[in-house]
């Protein structure tokens, strides 16, 4: 059976992190490991791309803090398999999106070109530093299949031009309902007029594999707010590992894997006391949340100011507006794929982006061998990815969710990845079923979801959740994301960054 393998490549670096990790109730403390007052200490919860990029900005200023991850590693909604496949597999976030000028402003793009021109980290990456990637331009579909049969395709000359076309109708229609209602919202189910080819697939597109809902849960203000995804880079040596590397500029000392948070209270005399299951209580001049509003929501960190539980009114109001998306895959190797695509008429073409849809909306969007010829990536989104990932129990935080569950689980979403795939290319194909996964992230007490879609009418819950609770709690990550690019890796990191100067200003001139 194969089961995702979240396990980072062993360095001299991160063996210090696991001796600091475990030794995390003695290292931990105000005043400790060089980190000046407690007043002057910043607890960053969560270790994924919003909480390094918020530690790397303290780091810069010179301002003391200590990071809790309640994983094993870090890099949070960013991994990357290095170990099943052969070759990296991103588990989570997989692609760069950017606009026309990403190079200039997208931080991750800048990151992995800089470090391409570098040639660097040779010794931790897959292709030895050379950081190739690949850009999908505007991630559009090469092949739309009806059903499970290859004959029931649309023209392959005709799916970019009629996609380009009603995506762009459908965008302007958006807009100008929103304008009608203007300040109000409305899901963007309700905009579409016709749900035949091909806004059926439009609808997939923008839905299940963008958002992680459904168009009738899919905010339309949210959805018109989205930045511009004109480039969508996929990096060869994985996502995640850009978000490793990134990490590796943090001091051991500071990094605290496998502990985790399970209380944040303002004391309303300029500190926050935060609780955690290994290092006992900490006393910080502010506190950066990174973690999802799944786990929020959840109540897997309780809050509080002073005597008072909870948060206010308005960050528990924007955390409801907030629920989680889920884009789950299911990543499949098939040995004999590639053969099938040196013929002189490949049915599929390495890394092009096919779609089987039905009727019933079990839609499957599949990413052909992305850097490697035995790979195929198949994507459930929305409300049947959430089909398949409640089929295993909740659990608490520090459980694991039942074998059989997952395993049961894994194997009806690998059988019907198979099923369809082996449609769509016209043959029987050699497909171990121990050779794939389903990921979990909707099951995962770490996420309990992929990222934040706002409900219809909840836009604004991103912009509250912007503001600090009890003026020294502060959010970052993907649901917070400014500029339009919720819901992205680079967004998140961006976030942290941000936050981060916003509380040293604030702690700089406190209130």
């Amino acid at each position: 059976m194969v089961a995702i393998r979240r396990v980072p490549a062993l360095t001299r670096r991160s063996v210090l992190r696991g001796i600091a990790s475990g030794a995390a109730g003695l290292a931990v403390g105000p005043g400790c490991c060089g980190c000046g007052p407690q007043s002057d200490v910043v607890v960053i919860v969560g270790a994924g791309a919003a909480g390094i990029g918020a530690a790397l900005a303290l780091q810069e200023a010179g301002r003391p803090y200590q990071i809790f991850e309640a994983g094993s590693s870090v890099g949070g909604r960013a991994f990357t398999d290095m170990t099943t496949f052969a070759t990296p597999f991103d588990v989570g976030c997989a692609w760069i999106h950017g606009d026309d000028d990403i190079f200039n402003n997208n931080s991750m793009m800048q990151t992995v070109d800089k470090w391409k021109r570098q040639r660097r980290w040779q010794s931790e990456t897959f292709d030895k530093g050379d950081w190739d990637y690949h850009d999908c331009k505007e991630l559009e579909f090469d092949e739309v299949s009806y059903g499970c049969v290859a004959e029931a395709r649309v023209d392959r000359s005709k799916v970019k031009d009629d996609l380009q076309k009603a995506e762009k109708d459908f965008k302007a229609a958006i807009k100008a309902e929103l304008e009608k209602r203007k300040p109000g919202d409305i899901p963007v189910g309700q905009v579409v007029k016709d749900w035949r080819w091909p806004m059926d697939v439009v609808a997939s597109a923008m839905g299940p594999m963008d958002a992680g809902v459904d168009l009738y849960n899919l905010s339309a203000a949210d959805s018109a707010a989205t930045g511009n995804y004109a480039h969508n880079v996929l990096v060869k040596n994985g996502y995640g590992t850009v978000i490793r590397l990134l990490a590796n500029g943090l001091p051991a000392d500071r990094l605290h894997c496998n502990t985790r948070v399970t209380e944040i209270r303002s004391s309303g005399a300029g500190t926050v006391r935060v609780t955690t299951d290994r290092a006992g209580e900490v006393e910080a001049g502010a506190v950066i949340v990174t973690v999802s509003t799944g786990v929020l929501a959840h109540g897997d960190i309780t809050f509080g100011d002073g005597d008072k539980d909870g948060l206010p009114k308005d960050h528990r109001h924007a955390i409801a507006n907030l629920p989680m998306g889920l884009l789950a895959k299911v990543p499949l190797l098939v040995p004999n794929i590639g053969k099938m695509l040196e013929s002189k008429n490949p049915p599929i073409k390495q890394f092009d982006n096919v779609i089987s849809q039905r009727s019933d909306l079990q839609n499957i969007y599949f990413l052909v061998c992305p850097f490697n010829d035995n790979l195929v990536v198949g994507f459930v989104g929305g409300d049947f990815a959430w089909n398949l990932a409640r089929k295993v129990p909740v659990v608490s935080q520090g459980e694991q969710p039942p074998r059989k569950a997952v395993e049961k689980v894994r194997k009806e979403a690998v059988d019907l990845v198979r099923q369809r795939l082996a449609g769509l290319v016209g043959c029987d194909l050699q497909i171990d079923p121990d050779n794939g996964y389903l990921t979990d992230w909707g099951w995962n007490p770490l996420t309990r979801g992929a990222y934040a879609a706002p409900k219809p009418g909840g836009f604004a819950a991103r912009k509250t959740l912007r503001t600090p609770a009890f003026g020294r709690i502060y959010f970052a990550g993907e649901a917070v994301a400014e500029g339009g690019w919720h819901a992205t890796c680079h967004g998140a990191y961006d976030s942290g960054q941000k936050v981060a100067k916003d509380v040293m200003a604030m702690l700089h001139h406190p209130a």
